[in-house]
This record gives C-alpha cells, sequence and structure tokens, in this order.
C-alpha cells in the first residue's frame, strides 16, 4: 500500500520540489506581470499572450538554473518557514492587543502615523528573513548587545513620541470667541 510519506519521498527524489514548484511559482508571477504590464499589447490579444508565455517560461527556466544559494527548495523552505514565524508573532501580538483592551483603531484611524512605523517594521523583518534564508545575516558589524541597546533607545523614543503627541487642548491656547451673528 502506497501512504502519503512514500508519495512525497518519491516527488522529493524526482525533482519536483526542486524544480517543478519553483518553476511553476516563478512562470505564474513572471506570466501575471507581463500581462498585467501589457508590453506585447493587451490580455485579449492571443499572439501577446503566447510571447509572454514564452518570456515568462524562458525566465522561469533561467531563474530555476540560478540558485546560489544551494537548492532553490530550501531557500524556501528557510523564507516560508520564516514568514510563518512573523506571522505568528503578528497573530499573538493582535491577540495581546484585544486582550489588553485596546480598540483597533489606534492603529488605523486615530493616529495615522503608525501606517510609517508599521510599513518599516514590515521591510526590516523582510530584509532579515531573505537574508537568512540565503544563508547570510544582516549584521553591520554590530554585536547582539549593540542591537539590544539600539532596539531598546528606539522604544524608548516610541513611547516618549506616543506620550507626548496630544490629542486634547493646550492650556496655554485662548479661547474662540463665538462666531459673529449676520444681521445684527
Amino acid at each position: 500500500m502506497v501512504d502519503l510519506t512514500s508519495i512525497v519521498g518519491n516527488l522529493q527524489r524526482l525533482g519536483f520540489y526542486d524544480f517543478v514548484l519553483p518553476w511553476l511559482l516563478f512562470f505564474a508571477v513572471i506570466l501575471g506581470v507581463l500581462t498585467k504590464v501589457a508590453i506585447f499589447g493587451d490580455e485579449k490579444d492571443k499572439s501577446a499572450k503566447q510571447v509572454n508565455a514564452i518570456i515568462a517560461a524562458v525566465l522561469a527556466f533561467f531563474i530555476v538554473n540560478f540558485t546560489p544559494v544551494g537548492g532553490i527548495s530550501a531557500y524556501y523552505s528557510t523564507l516560508f518557514g520564516s514568514m510563518a514565524q512573523i506571522l505568528a508573532t503578528l497573530v499573538i501580538l493582535i491577540i495581546f492587543i484585544g486582550v489588553l483592551g485596546f480598540d483597533k483603531t489606534i492603529i488605523t484611524e486615530k493616529n495615522k502615523e503608525w501606517y510609517s512605523i508599521i510599513f518599516i517594521a514590515l521591510v526590516l523583518f523582510a530584509a532579515v528573513v531573505f537574508s537568512q534564508a540565503s544563508g547570510g545575516s544582516i549584521s553591520l558589524g554590530l554585536s547582539s548587545d549593540d542591537i539590544t541597546i539600539g532596539l531598546v533607545f528606539l522604544f524608548i523614543i516610541a513611547v516618549i513620541g506616543f506620550a507626548t503627541k496630544g490629542e486634547g487642548k493646550s492650556e496655554t491656547e485662548a479661547p474662540k470667541p463665538p462666531p459673529a451673528h449676520p444681521g445684527v
């Protein structure tokens, strides 16, 4: 009897994960981009579709052939594993925000500058994940102590900025006179 483990093992032995899946991924992404950009004509034009498909296939073969960090499946396994850890951390953070009683509008509607902070954090996470997946590291010659001190410093600055930004009225602000009535 054939079980799932032997099927997955046979697919691995035949190169399904090292070649077929990465090739399909790159082919689909490149074809989608070429179709969206419509360099060779709109998506209703049959010859444009054929040219886009040929270019996407050739580029996908070149990309799968060029794997500077070893097997491309190992790269994606590391990449998607790291991404899953980041997503799990974000879900836990959202749960903590809900448990602490904060409203989701603290990030979305009231404080628009949070979008920039979240975007910068996501870019940094992506850089670290891609670097680790390729076998490198982003250290900039800093020790873990230096990085920890820097993160604590940034956290303190963020807390001070959040605490000093007020939505209320300033005490030194003079009251505004009532509007004049027309016709008086």
